[in-house]
């Protein structure tokens, strides 16, 4: 009995999850905005760009490095024979890994179209996610500015 006393006695507070709507308005809505127009804009960057030779230079070098960590597991910008894995390349380290290691994801054989527009639409994501990054590391900041 004295534990449903001290129940009923606790005082009522509302709940701290539920968020105003002036807060909704003033940060979230803005957010999802500029998400929004951020994935528009580099949609619009991506489709609407012409590539003349899209695996030119550097980018040529890093496909063939992906292209090697992935089928033939040494890393590599030379080319040797794609269509036979055992033709042998020399390990080199012309270019930092990151890239490559980026670019293994979406190689499955010789560069084409589709990988080129998975690959492409992947760093449009990744980059609209970086807004969201910001947002979220500075969000007291934008906080503070709005009091």
């Amino acid at each position: 009995m004295e534990l449903q006393q001290k129940i009923t006695t606790l005082p009522k507070y509302k709940s701290q999850t539920a968020f105003p709507r002036t807060r909704i308005i003033k940060v979230f809505l803005p957010l999802a905005l500029i998400l929004i127009s951020g994935f528009y804009l580099r949609c619009e960057s991506v489709l609407n760009t012409e590539v003349v030779k899209p695996l030119c230079a550097d980018a040529g070098q890093y496909f063939m490095y992906a292209y090697n960590l992935k089928h033939k597991h040494i890393y590599s910008q030379q080319v040797g024979n794609p269509e036979d894995l055992e033709s042998p390349v020399k390990p080199d380290a012309v270019r930092s890994p990151g890239r490559p290691l980026f670019l293994a994801l979406f190689v499955d054989g010789l560069p084409n179209k589709r990988t080129i527009s998975w690959i492409l639409f992947s760093q449009v994501l990744i980059s609209t996610f970086t807004i969201f990054l910001h947002f979220f590391f500075l969000r007291n900041s934008f906080l503070r500015a709005g009091h």
